[in-house]
């Protein structure tokens, strides 16, 4: 019997982090949304080919995960995601550091090298719990 308090969220706070970037134009970055979660694993999966025993053999193009997950979840003092203009113009060095942190904030960190046997598993685990 699980506890009736495992769905009860309401002390959890969203992880944010303000930024500063060059030019000194402040933004905040939180972890990622469960709409930003999707558009991100839908992205990783668009041209991704699986073999037999569902293992990914070839990952398609990955280059703009970190941009389109950036993009997704910095936002501006009026509380707006920035413009695309803005999260592509980041350097790279500090676009790989903000995309770092909301894989670790979002706790997606691995998730792309499941095999579709590990998710559909988990998947059950979670319906059986």
């Amino acid at each position: 019997m699980s506890d009736t308090n495992d769905f009860d969220f309401s002390s959890i706070v969203v992880a944010e982090k303000a930024v500063v970037l060059p030019g000194g134009k402040s933004y905040t970055i939180r972890e990622a949304s469960g709409a930003a979660v999707a558009k991100w694993r839908n992205a990783q999966l668009a041209n991704a080919q699986f073999d037999a025993e569902g293992k990914m053999t070839r990952a398609g193009s990955l280059g703009d995960l970190p941009v389109l997950l950036v993009g997704e979840c910095l936002f501006d003092g009026n509380n707006q995601k920035a413009s695309p203009a803005v999260v592509q113009g980041i350097p790279d060095k500090i676009l790989s550091k903000l995309y770092e942190w909301l894989l670790k904030a979002s706790d997606l960190e691995g998730t792309a090298n499941k095999t579709n046997e590990e998710a559909t598993a988990e998947q059950e685990e979670l319906k059986n719990s």
